[in-house]
């Protein structure tokens, strides 16, 4: 598949869809990347009912990118990468995303399931935190403009705390989630999804999403 354009504009953001399912959780997450990205691809959604809900939110292909004929231009987001996102690695580059839910300790799945197919792709880290896609998606735009990583803070994960019935309950989200005006940019229905909207948030100070030599 050679890299389209959509609206006169070379793509950016295309996110390799890797779950077995379209499950809540993972659709609150496409649906918030779609809107920071404003244009956006869904690759590898073989499911045809999968395709078109996908279509709602930008442009979907059954293809997936590790069958792209041209690759030239595209830089692979793998935490297991080498380098960090730079402003200069973005241009004119298209941003592959892994459409995966995190898991913890990560499985280094972005690499099994789409670098390690294309090795002569380029690919760039975010850091050495485990991001959401939505939030990996902002990282990533941010970078685009100009920004360096080490210039954007994020929080490296949020607690929910709040109480069912008499019990005290907890959530962790064991993920970084980038800070905005400073609050975490967190996934629009996440909270209602896990039933926490009422809770108390526990943060961490927010750190730098990369420090050279550390990570």
């Amino acid at each position: 598949m050679v890299v389209k354009r959509v609206e006169g504009t070379l793509l950016q953001i295309v996110i390799e869809h890797c779950e077995a399912e379209l499950g809540s959780w993972l659709l609150l997450e496409y649906q918030h990347a779609a809107k920071l990205a404003k244009r956006i691809v869904f690759a590898n959604v073989r499911r045809e009912e999968d395709r078109r809900i996908l279509s709602r939110l930008g442009t979907v292909t059954a293809t997936s990118v590790t069958e792209w004929k041209d690759i030239a231009d595209i830089v692979i987001l793998d935490p297991q990468a080498k380098r960090p996102l730079t402003p200069e690695l973005c241009r004119n580059r298209v941003l592959i995303v892994g459409g995966i839910l995190g898991d913890n300790p990560p499985r280094r799945r972005t690499y099994q399931l789409i670098t390690k197919r294309i090795p002569e792709a380029s690919t760039a880290h975010l850091g050495p935190y485990q991001f959401s896609i939505d939030g990996a998606v902002f990282i990533a735009m941010q970078v685009c403009e100009g920004r360096s990583l080490s210039k954007i803070k994020v929080y490296p994960w949020v607690r929910f705390r709040g109480k069912r019935g008499t019990c005290e309950h907890e959530v962790l989200l064991p993920f970084a989630y980038p800070c905005v005006n400073h609050h975490p940019l967190l996934t629009p229905g996440l909270a209602d999804l896990l039933g926490v909207r009422e809770y108390q948030i526990e943060l961490p100070e927010p750190v730098p999403a990369y420090v050279e030599g550390k990570g």
